[in-house]
């Protein structure tokens, strides 16, 4: 292969990159403007559920009766 494939190659598959990206980079970007707009209170509001609930998952990962329960559990598999 010569310089001058080499160089008509990669002009194609640039090219190339750019109709494909064209065509379905469109997509992404409709979707990211119909995507509802979340106010920051309600957002915020959000983040503190997740908050608590990981909170919440963490006492029961971290009680010691769950340890036994998951110990019993891996006995009876």
């Amino acid at each position: 292969m010569n310089v001058f494939e080499l160089v008509f190659a990669i002009v194609v598959v640039v090219t190339i990159g750019k109709i494909l990206e064209g065509r379905f980079g469109n997509r992404n970007r409709h979707r990211r403007e119909t995507e509802p707009v979340v106010p920051d209170q309600e957002r915020a509001k959000r983040v503190d559920d997740l908050e608590q609930r990981v909170q919440v998952l963490e006492r029961i990962v971290t009680d010691q009766g769950y340890e036994l329960r998951q110990k019993f559990r891996d006995l009876e598999d």
